[in-house]
């Protein structure tokens, strides 16, 4: 048997079972408003797809929730046809605010990672917040209230910086290679998780908000960490506010790549 052949057979048979699916959701719609499945002799339509289209009841439920907002949407309804509900979902919410021609494009150009990001940030999710108990010392309580000012939040925040560690100096550098202190240091300030306001995903990429070509620096307070969906909005000029730090950036509605992003895929590309 020839493997690269078995496993083109296999994409090939994949990418037609996508298309399929995609096909038979979109058909949902219909299918209930005429009753074809108690037509057909079935007790209800989640037993229709179920033995037609091999669709649980969940997946039943999901695509005539978003085929039913897709009935009046051709533009989102081609991208659905062409790469399935779950790339519009992110998005129905925000036609009304932003059109649905600007909102198709969207879910058309961006991946699924970038889309969910995107429609966050356009929705003006706020910054997530949790609410932590601590029993303290008289003592203790009284001298936190004296040194915080009543800015519990800030005042966490200086001392986890001084806890983890001191800011590693600026360092010009010929290799983008970040050196290990200031790697160290940035992971520790985020904490796991990615420094966008409110994102609490994890953390894949250290960005150079001051981009690294422009200057060959490796600057603490200008380099964070991000998840991968957030980082690729930056290199897409989605980001608004970068020269600020990162607790003041936005999702830009249009994209301003900056020009140092278009060389660098340039010369990946090459």
């Amino acid at each position: 048997m020839d493997i690269d052949q078995l496993h083109n057979q296999f994409v090939e048979y994949g990418e037609k079972a996508r298309l399929w699916r995609r096909k038979c959701e979109l058909l949902l719609v219909k299918i209930d408003k005429y009753y074809v499945w108690r037509k057909k002799g079935f007790s209800s339509i989640y037993e229709y797809t179920a033995k037609l289209a091999g669709m649980n009841r969940d997946q039943t439920y999901e695509a005539l929730r978003v085929s039913r907002k897709l009935e009046d949407k051709p533009l989102l309804r081609k991208v659905a046809e062409e790469k399935g509900i779950n790339r519009v979902k992110p998005v129905l919410s925000l036609v009304e605010k932003f059109g649905e021609k600007f909102i198709a494009e969207k879910a058309r150009t961006m991946s699924k990672n970038e889309l969910e990001l995107f429609a966050k940030g356009m929705r003006g999710d706020g910054v997530k917040k949790r609410v932590v108990t601590m029993v303290l010392d008289a003592d203790v309580a009284k001298a936190l209230e004296q040194v915080g000012g009543g800015d519990w939040n800030a005042l966490m925040k200086e001392f986890l910086a001084m806890r983890n560690n001191a800011k590693p100096e600026v360092r010009k550098d010929s290799s983008r290679h970040i050196p290990a202190d200031i790697i160290r240091y940035v992971r520790n300030r985020a904490a796991g998780s990615c420094e966008f306001n409110g994102c609490c995903r994890k953390i894949d990429e250290l960005h150079h908000a001051d981009r690294f070509a422009s200057n060959h620096t490796h600057d603490p307070d200008r380099i964070f960490a991000l998840c991968k969906g957030h980082h690729d909005l930056a290199h897409e000029g989605l980001i608004g506010n970068e020269d600020n730090d990162v607790q003041y950036w936005f999702i830009r509605k249009y994209a301003q790549r900056n020009p140092l992003d278009d060389k660098v895929q340039f010369y990946q590309r090459a």
